[in-house]
């Protein structure tokens, strides 16, 4: 257990002294790991070209980009390091304004539901308080209408 410490305790000095040889080091990994399943990929496209299947193109297309992928990785593994934290970096923007969006949303619904509330609480103070006559309560209409409003009030609370 204490050698395991001491080994995690010197990769990880290793890792902070050396960070740019870590960095080319994770690209260039996936890259050989690229390289070696895009040419597992280009034998079974091969294949289906000999079984004749119709989309034995598309497939070799694929593994071709594959390819040419994994060659990138190996060949300049610093920019694609780089690529990589860009495309984390969009990520985040990405996750951020949807999560920006979504709290609009949220606080949109609110005051929607507040204003219904607000709506139905008046509604019931004018059926009580003014001399017009509504449908009684036995007919159904009065219910029907203030279900359907707590009903888009909760819709708008569950947002």
């Amino acid at each position: 257990n204490s050698l395991w410490n001491a080994l995690l305790i010197g990769l990880g000095l290793f890792i902070a002294i050396n960070s740019s040889i870590v960095i080319s080091i994770v690209p260039f990994a996936f890259g050989i790991y690229f390289l070696t399943s895009s040419i597992s990929s280009l034998n079974q496209s091969m294949a289906l070209k000999r079984m004749q299947y119709q989309g034995w193109g598309q497939s070799l297309l694929f593994s071709l980009l594959r390819v040419v992928l994994a060659v990138i990785m190996l060949t300049n593994p610093f920019a694609t390091a780089m690529a990589l934290i860009r495309f984390m970096g969009g990520c985040l923007i990405y996750d951020s304004v949807t999560g920006l969006a979504a709290s609009a949303r949220v606080v949109k619904a609110d005051r929607q539901a507040e204003k219904a509330r607000r709506e139905l609480r008046d509604l019931n103070l004018n059926r009580t308080k003014t001399s017009r006559t509504y449908s009684s309560p036995s007919d159904g209409d009065i219910p029907v209408v203030e279900a359907e409003v707590v009903e888009i009030v909760e819709e708008h609370r569950e947002i």
